[in-house]
């Protein structure tokens, strides 16, 4: 196999806490969970002074300075490395669990990474949303990772801090112009020494991402109305008009999974976004046309929207 890509990163959240609550004894662990918040982050980065005056705590961080962790389904308190295919934005990928883990360079400096290769797989998969419903053999052409930190950390809001390497050509006779009187703060000039898709995000825990049975119709709602004159609500799988909705939901609230990425692409086209349902209407969004639909990770959409970058 050609290892062509590998990035890396550290990772801490933030979240405001009164000092009511603040001054409350800790309670040690009964189980065998480790830390929420790494014993290797510094002090000075246990609180964070918002633009607000308000004093953020600390709640998670991963300083990744482990060597040779494994991220296998079990192993780590934080994250799970997914093993399965990546079935949705017609993605051309495997994850796998040994394409990721934790190692240190000759400095001692540690880091969490991610391995792509080029591996072609041909596989027979169930697919749900055929008519009708059955399987089919689908190609994929390369093996990288996914590590996910679904239904083991939550929170409802605060700062997230994250310290990434993204992936990219860089080698001094890859031909890359990147390389050319770069600084850190010049614009990669070509997409095409960039090749893969890498994704910073959260996502609503109602779903889990790739895992396509739990967020169709969940993701991205954020919907609690029941106005079948402005949004139909059969849509929305667990919605304000359902009497019923089971699992011990509660009746007529409408519940679902948003998405917010803090960073996602590559090389020249690269962006942060929030994704909610049911969205805003069409007068109001940044539409692409059929010949430049990567026009919304730049400048060149011919439509106006609220989403346009500035």
């Amino acid at each position: 196999m050609t290892h062509w890509a590998m990035w890396k990163c550290f990772i801490a959240v933030y979240a405001l806490f009164s000092a009511t609550a603040a001054s409350k004894a800790p309670y040690s662990t009964k189980s065998s969970i480790l830390p929420w918040v790494d014993v290797d982050t510094p002090e000075n980065a246990h609180t964070h002074k918002s633009s607000r005056g308000q004093t953020w705590s600390l709640v998670m961080s991963d300083e990744f300075n482990q060597e040779g962790r494994t991220f296998e389904a079990g192993a780590d308190h934080l994250w799970t490395a997914i093993e399965k295919p990546d079935g949705v934005n017609a993605a051309l990928e495997i994850y796998s669990i040994n394409m990721t883990s934790t190692e240190c360079d000759k400095d001692d400096n540690c880091y969490f990474y991610i391995e792509t290769d080029i591996d072609e797989q041909n596989i027979t998969v169930w697919n749900d949303y055929i008519t009708p419903p059955g399987y089919e053999n689908v190609s994929f052409y390369y093996r990288a990772a996914m590590v996910q930190g679904w239904n083991k950390f939550c929170f409802q809001g605060g700062l997230v801090v994250v310290r990434a390497q993204l992936p990219g050509v860089v080698d001094k006779d890859s031909g890359n112009p990147d390389l050319i009187n770069a600084t850190k703060t010049s614009r990669a000039e070509s997409i095409d020494y960039y090749p893969t898709w890498p994704g910073i995000w959260m996502f609503g825990n109602l779903g889990r991402a790739i895992f396509t049975g739990s967020t169709a119709r969940i993701w991205p709602f954020s919907y609690n109305e029941c106005n079948d004159t402005v949004f139909d609500s059969q849509n929305q799988r667990i919605s304000a008009c359902d009497p019923n909705p089971g699992s011990g939901m509660n009746p007529y609230q409408g519940r679902g999974a948003p998405e917010i990425d803090i960073l996602e692409g590559g090389g020249t086209e690269i962006s942060s976004s929030m994704q909610v349902g049911p969205g805003m209407p069409d007068d109001f969004r940044q539409l692409h046309d059929e010949v430049n639909p990567s026009c919304i990770y730049g400048y060149s959409c011919t439509t106006t929207g609220a989403n346009n970058p500035d």
